[in-house]
């Protein structure tokens, strides 16, 4: 059984909204409606995606101990395959320590990002590289649950992009097309082990977890 909501618009807010119920041969009602309804299932698709990564998070694999600041802020942070490889990784010592605090504050504060190359190397990393690799199916619903976050898929300006950055800094072309990515998702932190603590690419700077404070 539905239930009457009141929703208060200014004049021109409520003029838009008709025009585009009517673009839409819908009803205001409806339309605001539906979103109210988008934005609840959003929201219930995030906070089952944290219980569980949170979960994951606590329990920690034995992956053998394979190959972050503290700087939670609101804004976006970025993070690097290691630093997920690590925060998985419970034979990893304090690195794991670190880098599963790292995740769990940006699961609870909403500031996590990833491009789709990090998941991409999270699997290949914790299924193929470790001593005791990750099963195949356990590493697939590790990475289900980022679909919640901000994700980038690089394309093929993030490729030109990423060769130029490359040439310009020095970095391996990897290394620069994550630094590329984290620029698209917004982000002003990138947390990897890879670059120089501290490097600056425009508002993006590199922050070593593992490094001194």
């Amino acid at each position: 059984m539905g239930q009457n909501l009141t929703v208060h618009l200014d004049e021109t807010t409520a003029t838009k909204a008709k025009v585009l119920a009517a673009r839409r041969s819908t009803s205001v009602s409806k339309l605001v409606a539906g979103q109210i309804e988008r934005l609840v299932a959003e929201e219930d698709v995030y906070e089952h995606a944290q219980q569980t990564a949170l979960a994951q998070l606590e329990r920690g694999f034995h992956l053998g101990g394979g190959p972050m600041p503290r700087c939670m802020t609101d804004e976006r942070v970025s993070v690097d395959t290691n630093i997920l490889v690590y925060s998985y990784d419970a034979d990893a010592g304090s690195k794991h320590e670190t880098a599963n605090s790292v995740l769990a504050d940006l699961w609870r504060s909403r500031t996590g990002t990833l491009s789709a190359q990090v998941l991409q190397e999270f699997y290949v990393t914790v299924t193929r590289k470790l001593p005791e690799p990750l099963a195949r199916r356990v590493a697939r619903e590790i990475i289900g649950t980022y679909q919640a976050w901000s994700l980038h898929r690089p394309g093929v300006d993030e490729v030109i992009a990423a060769s130029e950055l490359e040439e310009r800094h020095r970095l391996s072309f990897w290394d620069a097309l994550v630094v590329v990515s984290a620029q698209r998702l917004n982000a002003r932190t990138l947390l990897t082990e890879d670059l120089q603590n501290g490097r600056r690419f425009g508002d993006l700077v590199a922050v070593n977890p593992f490094g001194p404070s």
